[in-house]
């Protein structure tokens, strides 16, 4: 879908052991900016999570009555701030992608 001018990307990794993280992303270069962010708007709702349960069975403990919402409610699990992560990640430090750059450009 990317190679073609898709408006979204969701990449899946694997990090540290089986957990598996997926991140919804617009592009700057995206051909329906709109379209995507509507699209990531829709897979933040208790809708687009069932969705996500239902077919890959897996959700957000951020969206109220998914079942990993349901399960560190229950196991009174402590999780880090999606604001203190966000503060991290809306930074203009850009030292890390100007070293990657010189990387990449060697």
């Amino acid at each position: 879908m990317a190679s073609q001018g898709g408006a979204a990307r969701g990449t899946a990794r694997l990090d540290a052991g089986d957990k598996l993280l997926l991140s919804l992303s617009v592009p700057k270069n995206s051909v329906h900016p709109n379209m995507a962010k509507l699209f990531i708007g829709l897979m933040v709702t208790r809708e687009g999570q069932a969705v996500l349960e239902k077919n890959d069975m897996r959700s957000s403990y951020l969206v109220d009555g998914t079942l990993m919402s349901k399960y560190v409610k229950a196991n009174k699990l402590k999780l880090q701030d999606p604001r203190e992560l966000n503060e991290v990640f809306q930074k203009e430090d850009t030292s890390l992608e100007e070293e990657l750059t010189k990387i990449l450009l060697k």
